[in-house]
């Protein structure tokens, strides 16, 4: 979950484009594709391209990376609205979740080989669905590390929620290792507002227990430190507490 949307602009208002860029959205016109969007990256200069046409209806998307040169996404991806982009260890990456109805089912992260024009997998991160329709999968760049979480919610008797017992994170390196993420503390969602010198950042948290989905700032903000697998809770006046 992002602290903010990427800025998503009509690929016609960007000057600049190389030449395979133009190559590409041209293609795309010609394949009636409409819009067409450049999207930046969490983590990476690279800039995600994207496209998609109502009848028949039809997505693709590709990579921009810096010199100019556009790297289609993963095959895996053609029937899926790609719309946002990652980076690992200054390679681009992309996260793929498949539903069975509202149920996220096979979730793994794509991350591009570099120079090859090729794209490499984790497989899949095994998380568990949640059926309760509330939360879903959530991932933050930090340092050269992909944080994905999968942030779910139950809905309880009287119709108010709780964070889900089945939340889990794992953190994907840049050789496609994965290593678990500690568990967050009793009532902290997993999910990250932003980061800052190689750690993830929770400045507020959903005010679910009691009923209530609203956002409310937290007087003590969690940090998670995928370096060191510990989550930190800091305060102006008290001193750090640490949960790994």
């Amino acid at each position: 979950r992002p602290a903010t949307a990427p800025v998503t602009a009509p690929i016609e208002s960007v000057a600049g484009l190389s030449a395979e860029a133009a190559a590409w959205r041209d293609a795309r016109i010609a394949e009636g594709f409409t819009p067409i969007n450049i999207v930046p990256g969490d983590g990476t200069t690279a800039r995600l391209l994207t496209a998609q046409r109502p009848d028949p209806q039809a997505f693709a998307s590709a990579v921009l990376l810096d010199d100019g040169r556009v790297v289609e996404t993963p095959a895996e991806l053609a029937t899926t609205f790609t719309t946002d982009l990652y980076g690992v260890g200054g390679a681009p990456a992309l996260l793929e979740v498949d539903y069975d109805g509202n149920l996220a089912t096979n979730t793994q992260v794509w991350i591009g080989v570099p120079g090859s024009g090729e794209w490499a997998s984790t497989g899949d991160l095994g998380f568990t669905p949640t059926s309760s329709g509330w939360g879903g999968i959530t991932i933050r760049s930090v340092g050269d590390v992909l944080l994905v979480a999968d942030n779910s919610y139950v809905q309880n008797g009287d119709g108010s929620l709780s964070l889900s017992p089945d939340q889990r994170g794992v953190v994907v390196h840049p050789d496609l290792s994965v290593t678990e993420m500690a568990p967050a503390p009793e009532g902290v969602a997993l999910f990250f507002t932003s980061s800052s010198g190689g750690k993830a950042l929770q400045l507020y948290g959903p005010a679910v227990e009691g009923g209530s989905s609203l956002d409310v700032s937290y007087d003590q903000p969690w940090q998670y430190d995928p370096t060191t697998n510990e989550w930190t809770e800091k305060s102006a006046s008290t001193p750090e507490r640490v949960r790994n």
